[in-house]
């Protein structure tokens, strides 16, 4: 600037502790102004609610050069200490300004890292951490720390093995755009002979640059000037994977120390792109454990560099600069450990009595997307108090509550600063307001005009780590929809961590991972709001997509057995891939029905003819049958927006193929064909799922 000033920028909550021109001056000991340039918030274009966000402008005039000046300024305002002596808490407060990175970017790897933590940040300036890589002592009692001290000193001249993780690294393969944390689950104590894969296994976290929301850099208050945390806020759980490599046979003189039967303990310096990774989901024994629990709710993920310097800040302004949905800040953060608070309570799902199924769907959508919203109640001690909104709100306007809470759920999945309780209220009177302006229109996921033919049905994707409930889709009725309970289905995804399919990203032995984790999740089933979901069946596109349908017990008392024998007699079936197929015929999605009794039907042979050539075979008709014009006007009848298609595709009780209009037939007359007769059933009812039409050639 002409005068000489210097420009940061500070983001806040406006709810909490807004920076002033004074608090700065103290904190910075440099002549400084504050402009507040907007605030940032509430519903935005993709309708995320976001609490109200301020950004100021800051302006100071370093008395020497620039870059002692911000290095006394980051140093000041990422310290805890400092922050609690200026504004007697923790003011949520992050800097920032614009960063010049050289063109050419080096990869940033082998930075030591202390330790690593897990959990979730309330607020801009308190992180719940659920695990950390070097256990910390929980707070006891003084009377008990005597006792507890003798019996360890007592435990410690027996030999036990002990656990703990080391050799944590991070690699910023910055060509990649993936940031690489390293470390070894080791078991101690053991000899040289008996180290291997299992006793020393090597695992690393894969992060995405463009899964990281924020990055937040402070001060670790337990350790030295230099000692930098850096939490990084990420839009999903981060993939885990283990070294899984066996003995080579070229190196016998090498190996000739180690059991043979079991995996190789690979070194860090061996690793490279040939290495054999699994996929797992969890690590660690007794203190050091991480279940995959933690793994799936912990949103933040918090690195511990001692000594940082400059390669630490290169490395962080490189992944700010290639990821542009990354920003980064500077924050002076609290540490609150969950096992040293006693919130081990916040595993418990918040389940409200007398809730319609719908809110509760829905809040367990909320309180699996993190363990942010469990850590913001327990700390607030707000839980009671949520309870008892959460039954008010419902027996006000149930839909509007539903509605609010996914609106929550969606801005947690997008990593937006949601305050649970402020959130709530403010999303419950938007849509109840609009509501009783607009009838049920509210443009939101229940708020639809849906045509005859289309209802909605609830989703959830089972990932690696968690099962998430989805707000419900809507969806074009089948055979069970129309004659079972759409509100009591369920269209479950299997995905992984980040959306996609769960391929490749598994790494080696994949089916192993599969049997293991996924396998017996499907067959028992899962609860949701008081609800016990099993699996049903699943279509032959859900099969291509890695998806299914489950159903629980509905109002009149029909299981999922219940449903698929209904759909007509398949004992004959036993090849497993034409079983499921035939189960997915009654899940096509239509456009509409009419009711066409079973006389009105006819089976008859193909055309089949036999070729020149031995052992080939023509069916000329196969999966058409015919229909009389009479009752394909009743076909145009029910579908007044496809026209008057002559060609339709059907389902019908175990009947699926075409339909061609014959006017030669009489009254109201369907012809199949032996090709389109799959298994018996009584369903009478003919299920349209496309009509011919004009259209462009593939």
């Amino acid at each position: 600037m002409a005068d000489g000033s210097c420009q940061l920028a500070v983001t806040c909550l406006k709810s909490g502790i807004n920076p002033s021109s004074a608090l700065l001056r103290r904190l910075f000991d440099l002549p400084t102004t504050v402009r507040k340039s907007d605030v940032l918030g509430s519903i935005d274009d993709g309708g995320c609610y976001e609490d109200a966000v301020s950004n100021y402008h800051v302006d100071f005039t370093p008395t020497k050069s620039y870059n002692d000046a911000i290095e006394v300024i980051i140093n000041n305002w990422k310290d805890p200490k400092e922050m609690k002596l200026l504004c007697s808490a923790i003011p949520g407060w992050w800097l920032s300004w614009p960063r010049l990175v050289d063109s050419t970017i080096n990869e940033h790897y082998d930075l030591k890292i202390s330790n690593f933590s897990l959990g979730s940040f309330v607020g801009m300036g308190t992180f719940v951490e659920h695990y950390c890589s070097s256990p910390r002592e929980p707070i006891e009692p003084a009377k008990t720390k005597t006792k507890q001290s003798n019996q360890r000193a007592a435990s410690s001249s027996n030999k036990k093995q002990r656990y703990r993780i080391t050799q944590c690294m991070a690699h910023f393969a910055h060509y990649r755009q993936r940031l690489y944390v390293y470390f070894v689950d080791v078991k101690e104590p053991l000899t040289k002979q008996e180290q291997n894969g299992e006793t020393h296994a090597r695992h690393r976290f894969i992060i995405e640059y463009s899964s990281v929301r924020h990055v937040v850099v402070s001060k670790n208050p337990d350790g030295g000037n230099n000692d930098w945390v850096v939490y990084l806020h990420l839009v999903h759980p981060p993939l885990l994977y283990r070294v899984h490599e066996t003995h080579s046979t070229e190196n016998k003189d090498l190996d000739d120390e180690c059991d043979p039967r079991k995996p190789r303990y690979v070194e860090q310096h061996d690793v490279d792109e040939r290495t054999r990774w699994v996929r797992t989901v969890d690590f660690g024994k007794q203190k050091t454990k991480c279940g995959s629990g933690t793994l799936g709710l912990c949103r933040v993920m918090a690195l511990t560099f001692s000594s940082a310097g400059d390669r630490i800040e290169e490395a962080l302004a490189s992944l700010g600069m290639l990821s542009t949905t990354t920003n980064l800040y500077y924050g002076a953060v609290e540490l609150k450990a969950r096992h040293c608070k006693g919130i081990g309570e916040a595993d418990k799902e918040l389940r409200v009595e007398d809730l319609p199924f719908g809110c509760g769907f829905a809040l367990a959508a909320v309180w699996r997307s993190s363990a942010q919203v469990a850590d913001e109640l327990l700390i607030k001690g707000a839980k009671a108090q949520v309870a008892e909104e959460l039954r008010r709100m419902a027996s006000e306007d149930p839909d509007a509550l539903e509605e609010a809470l996914y609106a929550l759920q969606q801005s947690l999945d997008r990593g937006r600063f949601v305050s649970f309780q402020v959130g709530l209220e403010a999303l419950f009177k938007r849509f109840r307001s609009m509501r009783q302006r607009s009838g049920k229109l509210t443009g939101g996921v229940l708020g639809q005009e849906l045509p005859e033919h289309v209802c909605l049905v609830r989703r959830a994707v089972l990932t690696p780590t968690r099962l998430l409930p989805l707000p419900p889709q809507p969806i074009s009725t089948s055979r069970i929809l129309h004659h079972f309970e759409p509100e009591h289905a369920l269209r479950l995804l299997i995905r992984d961590e980040d959306g996609t399919k769960m391929s490749f990203s598994l790494g080696i032995q994949r089916a192993h991972f599969l049997f293991t984790y996924t396998r017996p999740r499907l067959l028992d089933g899962f609860t949701i709001a008081g609800r016990k979901f099993v699996f049903l069946a699943s279509s032959t596109s859900q099969l291509r997509s890695h998806g299914a349908w489950f159903y629980s017990v509905d109002s009149q008392g029909r299981s999922a057995d219940d449903v698929r024998s209904a759909l007509g007699d398949l004992s004959h079936l036993r090849l497993p891939s034409k079983y499921m197929a035939r189960l997915g015929l009654a899940f096509s999605q239509s456009l509409g029905r009419i009711h066409v009794p079973r006389d009105c039907t006819t089976v008859v042979p193909d055309i089949e003819c036999d070729g020149r050539k031995r052992n080939l075979h023509y069916v000329f008709s196969d999966g058409v049958g015919r229909i009389s014009t009479a009752l394909l006007a009743k076909v145009h009848k029910a579908l007044p927006r496809e026209g008057q298609p002559s060609a339709i595709q059907i389902r019908y009780g175990g009947c699926k193929g075409m339909l061609v209009e014959d006017p030669t037939l009489e009254g109201d007359r369907i012809i199949f064909r032996k090709s389109m007769y799959k298994h018996p059933s009584d369903s009478e009812d003919l299920f349209i799922l496309k009509t011919s039409k004009p259209r462009k050639a593939p």
